[in-house]
């Protein structure tokens, strides 16, 4: 049955795009996150004139790209980058080099992503982030 292997093919090329999909949203978000650290609060935690820097940038945003850049989402980029400010906005597809972390691992989501950067020890975070992936 011819229809089955083109099906499959199908399949495998769909989830291949969802894939490139939300890695290249995660490198997004985690610039984002870094824009808003670096540029936006001067690298501070968070920005001296509070939630109005979050909500501007919001509604620029989502004017320009539209949805997905919520302030709640916004939020999330900032943690993120702060979470992993060290890391390079690169996609490795594999935690073969576990102890010299640099980018982030293509196995993981951006909503796994915001679970982990939940977690506040680096050293457990890492763990947790490696894990699933091998």
């Amino acid at each position: 049955d011819l229809q089955r292997p083109m099906r499959m093919a199908f399949e495998d090329a769909r989830q291949r795009v969802v894939r490139s999909v939300n890695n290249q949203m995660v490198l997004a978000y985690w610039l984002i996150g870094r824009e808003i650290v670096q540029a936006l609060q001067g690298g501070g935690e968070r920005a001296g004139y509070g939630k109005g820097l979050l909500d501007g940038l919001s509604a620029e945003l989502t004017g320009h790209f539209g949805r997905g850049f919520s302030v709640t989402n916004l939020k999330n980029c900032r943690l993120f980058y702060q979470a992993y400010p060290d890391r390079q906005p690169e996609i490795r597809q594999t935690a073969s080099d576990e102890l010299n972390v640099k980018g982030f691992l293509a196995r993981l989501s951006w909503s796994h992503y915001v679970f982990l950067t939940g977690i506040k020890h680096p050293a457990e975070r890492q763990f947790y982030e490696i894990e699933p992936a091998q």
